[in-house]
């Protein structure tokens, strides 16, 4: 039925219907593969799949959905059916260019993929952005806990999960953006750091410190709601976007301070083979695939190898590095260092922004209960004559360490 867009909602509510009514062996195969590409499908069609999935686990070994019209819900609709369907059995599905399919669909999929019901799943030129792609790294993990499959593909690539876009009018690529790659990659970071203060701030009541505290960036809910709102990828400022790969890579990787002693598992529990071509990575999202690849190797056991061809502002040997997965241990390294480094960074910087939280609140009570440290200023008046900035730093920052 590929490209028959008569087809529609309709059409596939009846012939899943069909499918669950055609026999009562919910093991019984009826599709080898089924092709529904670009037939006009959107969410009641998907769900009114998910249905005969749910009833029949293993009636389509291989679904194709791309090229339609399905969002989140119908994403989530076949994700559900998919996790509750019987263990063992394996499916493919490829729901590429949903223009729709964002990070909620993404998530629910990937909760298929950890449940072991499918091992190829194909969501190309949809609108997974960086909160899916962490979802992928966590289903990782839980695939090489239960070691119920031995492995498994994905394939996210020309996803909006890089901080270089694309321009609309004009060059290709932006210019400006590749030449800057290297200024990109420390906007990121330091948006990053500047976001965890403010979060930091509010979390103790300084709301209204935080929304003074000035960096380029926006909060992660802000960026959310913008990208979702239907504005184009294409128009997504590059000091703003958040990286799909450190968001994925963060699901696996834990900073220097936090891995101790680590032993490489005797056995490879899953071999994962991750497509993200033509995502505009720059060279801070290759070196965090890089702590990805090599953790997931040593912390569990995952053969993770990682296509990110077509990003112009990747060094061949960058994305050489990243396909060979853990064979290219010596590049590999090299780049994981400077993720760790970053990484050791950010927590540096969070560590004095609690540090400041803890002052602020020092000095807010100090200023709340002025008459009752009176007592306290009139003895430093008498001891070291009259310096009561003395007092106000023995009585407000003792436990703040030195105030600047």
């Amino acid at each position: 039925m590929f490209g028959n867009k008569d087809v529609g909602d309709a059409g596939i509510a009846a012939l899943a219907a069909a499918i669950r009514g055609a026999t009562s062996n919910s093991e019984l195969v009826v599709f080898e593969q089924l092709d529904l590409s670009g037939c006009n499908v959107g969410d009641v069609g998907a769900e009114a799949l998910a249905m005969a999935l749910e009833s029949h686990p293993g009636c389509i070994k291989y679904l194709d959905l791309s090229n339609n019209d399905i969002s989140n819900d119908g994403a989530i609709a076949i994700g559900r059916a998919l996790s509750s369907g019987r263990k063992g059995v394996t499916h493919c599905l490829d729901m590429s260019n949903n223009p729709n399919l964002g990070n909620t669909g993404a998530s629910a999929l990937a909760g298929a993929i950890a449940c072991g019901t499918v091992q190829n799943l194909v969501l190309r030129s949809c609108n997974v952005q960086a909160e899916g792609a962490k979802a992928f790294g966590e289903m990782l993990k839980i695939l090489s806990a239960k070691k119920i499959i031995e492995w498994v593909k994905i394939d996210l690539s020309g996803n909006p999960l890089g901080i270089l876009r694309k321009v609309k009018k004009g060059p290709k690529y932006s210019a400006s953006a590749l030449k800057s790659k290297a200024s990109a990659t420390t906007v990121s970071y330091m948006n990053f750091i500047g976001n965890k203060i403010k979060s930091g701030l509010k979390e103790v009541g300084l709301d209204g410190f935080a929304d003074n505290f000035v960096n380029s960036s926006e909060s992660d809910d802000d960026e959310e709601e913008r990208l979702g709102s239907g504005e184009s990828a294409d128009d997504v400022d590059p000091s703003k976007a958040r990286c799909g790969a450190k968001a994925f890579a963060g699901a696996i990787v834990v900073g220097d301070n936090e891995l101790g002693e680590s032993k490489s598992p005797t056995e490879t529990s899953v071999k994962c083979e991750l497509g993200l071509r033509h995502c505009y990575f720059d060279e801070g999202a290759a070196d965090a695939l890089a702590s990805a690849i090599l953790q997931a190797r040593d912390r569990f056991g995952i053969d993770l190898s990682i296509d990110a061809r077509m990003s112009p502002a990747l060094e061949e040997v960058l994305v050489d590095a990243l396909a060979t997965g853990g064979g290219s241990s010596d590049r590999l390294e090299g780049m994981s260092e400077r993720h760790m480094q970053a990484l050791e960074v950010i927590r540096i910087s969070e560590l004095r922004a609690m540090e400041a939280v803890a002052a602020s609140r020092k000095r807010a009570a100090y200023e709340e209960n002025e008459d009752d440290f009176a007592s306290i200023d009139f003895v430093a008046r008498e001891d070291d004559g009259g310096d009561s900035d003395a007092a106000y730093d023995d009585a407000a920052f003792d436990d703040a360490g030195e105030y600047d």
